[in-house]
Order: structure tokens, then C-alpha cells, then sequence
């Protein structure tokens, strides 16, 4: 039996805009720099390619990319050397908790930059840097700062929402079960927490429907389906730093229809995961993994479109 994991064992998962699906780039630079320390790299490489586009030391971005990505949202120096003494006055910026950034990153095939690839917050002791009231620079990733998003979007609501679709088929006709699981240091509060299921039918809490290991009829044969949390709680384990584990926050049931399920969830499960796992057909299990960079104003969504793409990537 194949498992497929998916956007748990990334960096960071990027796709944002109503899904929780792979990173669709990476961040400038590998380890985190002061602005000093960014100008004096971007310096460094317009002395070894004045045209701006050779990387920096240490970095996937050039100097023209730091331009670009900032070029539509803010004013910034058309020439380069003023570039980077423009970054050199950037100073460090008091961010408000749970406040939203949208930032840029370096396109996968190494061929530009996406300006507002991903949205979210700063990390456990991360900086941020600037002019006057605008936020310019993050730390962590050197990642350019696109646009802030009022904190006040997502931090006035207790609660937010995962839409997930649900299977295609009943179980009477091969669909399978859905397994949802909060993955994390520490359990959630058990608040908002409610299921509406497609088709109409509404539950407080999730409900417990489906065993992790039994037998099921596959191709004429009994085969022994199981469901191991293991993978995952290994990967959120290493993604976040700490050792997670499924919480309190755990359940599983058969799609009553077609169509979106949708979850509420304490605002709280955007600072470590949830964890869908569809149950196909054949055995198989495809896993979708939503961090916090997935949540926008508070929504996460799962597309059968995103289903379709992660049974092509193994783990």
C-alpha cells in the first residue's frame, strides 16, 4: 500500500489564494541577514556583475529580484548602487502579534519573482525591518514584504474555517473515508469546533466513524488497510522544530455527498497543522498538510484539483 504525504515535509507550503498545496517558490536568501548585511552582499555582486544579476553570496536572489519585488507596491531607487544604500536605512520594526505579511519569493525554476507568494505571520523571534510605518524586509528568509495585511482580518474572529471537498464516490461505491487530525506540540481549545458536512448534516466536535486499520475489499482480494499517523507527526515534528504529535482535535467519517465539507476550528490550529488524509479507492492514502502559511483572513481550502496533483507525488 502506497502512503503519499504532501506539503508536510516542505519548508515552508506556499500556494496560497484558497489552497493548501506545494511551495510554488523559494525564499531569497538561505539564512537570515540584517539589511547591513543584505547591502553589503548586493554590493558584492554588482562589483562582480554590475547588470544585477548575479546572486548573491549566500542567496537565490540577485540584486534586480530585491528591485522587482518591490518596484509595483513601493518608490524605490532606479539605480542599483542607490538600491542598496536605500536598504541600508531600513531599521527594525515592531510587528503586532498575529499580524499578516504578504511576501515575496525567488520562482522555483530560478526565473523571476512572485511578489506576493506567501502570506503570514513572523516566527518565534524573527525581525522585520523598515522606513516609517511600511515594512520592507523579514528576517528569517530576507524575503521582501509586498503588503501588510490589517492584523485585525484574522485576529478579530476566534475562529477559522477549512473547506475541504469530500469524496467523489459514496462508500457504497468505492469512495473512501476522510481522516482530519490536528498535528502539534499541545492540544486546541474545543471551541468553534464544528463539521457541516455536504448534503446538509451539521456536528459539534468531529465525529469518529472510520478505524485506522481493518479490512476492505480491493481488486477482489481482502487486503489490511491502515492509516498510520506516524509519517505525519514526523514531519510537522521536523517542520516546526518540536515534537508534535496528533492532538485532541482528531476524527474521521464517510462524505454523506459530494461537494465541501467545511470545518471550524479555534484560531489556535494556525500555529501548528491540520492534516486531511483521503482514503482512495485502491488502499492508497493521499495526506494534505495546512500550515498557517494557508490560512487566508482566516480560510484554508482543499480542491479536488489538489487531490488529483498529490496522488502524483510520492514520498
Amino acid at each position: 500500500m502506497r502512503n503519499y504525504l504532501f506539503g508536510l515535509v516542505l519548508a515552508l507550503s506556499f500556494l496560497f489564494g484558497g489552497a493548501a498545496l506545494a511551495d510554488p517558490g523559494h525564499k531569497f536568501c538561505e539564512k537570515p541577514l540584517t539589511p547591513q548585511e543584505a547591502a553589503d552582499r548586493m554590493d558584492r555582486s554588482l562589483e562582480l556583475d554590475p547588470s544585477g544579476n548575479r546572486p548573491m553570496a549566500g542567496c537565490r536572489a540577485n540584486p534586480l529580484d530585491f528591485q522587482k519585488a518591490w518596484e509595483n507596491e513601493f518608490q524605490v531607487p532606479k539605480e542599483l548602487r542607490q538600491f542598496s544604500n536605500w536598504i541600508r536605512s531600513f531599521t527594525e520594526m515592531t510587528v503586532e502579534p498575529g499580524q499578516q505579511l504578504y511576501s515575496a519569493c525567488i520562482r522555483h525554476d530560478g526565473n523571476g519573482v512572485i511578489t506576493r507568494c506567501v502570506t503570514r505571520t513572523l516566527h518565534d523571534g524573527e525581525k522585520a525591518w523598515g522606513i516609517g510605518n511600511e515594512i520592507y524586509l523579514l528576517g528569517d528568509c530576507v524575503n521582501p514584504v509586498n503588503m501588510t495585511i490589517e492584523a485585525a482580518e484574522v485576529t478579530l474572529s476566534p475562529c477559522v474555517t477549512l473547506n475541504f471537498v469530500g469524496s467523489k464516490l459514496p462508500p457504497e461505491l468505492g469512495g473512501g473515508a476522510i481522516r482530519i487530525a490536528h498535528v502539534g506540540p499541545k492540544p486546541l481549545p474545543t471551541k468553534c469546533l464544528e463539521l457541516a458536512m455536504a448534503g446538509g448534516e451539521t456536528m459539534r466536535g468531529l465525529p469518529q466513524e472510520c478505524p485506522d486499520a481493518y479490512t476492505k475489499v480491493i481488486g477482489g482480494r481482502n487486503m489490511k488497510v491502515v492509516c498510520s499517523w506516524v509519517e505525519v507527526e514526523a514531519a510537522v515534528s521536523k517542520k516546526l522544530g518540536v515534537h508534535s504529535e496528533v492532538q485532541n482535535v482528531s476524527g474521521s467519517f464517510y462524505p454523506r455527498a459530494t461537494g465541501m465539507n467545511s470545518l471550524t476550528l479555534p484560531r489556535q490550529v494556525m500555529d501548528a497543522f491540520m492534516a486531511v488524509c483521503y482514503e482512495l479507492p485502491d488502499g492508497s492514502f493521499v495526506t494534505v498538510g495546512v500550515d498557517r502559511n494557508d490560512w487566508v483572513n482566516g480560510v484554508a481550502t482543499i480542491t479536488d484539483e489538489t487531490i488529483e496533483k498529490m496522488r502524483h507525488l510520492e514520498y
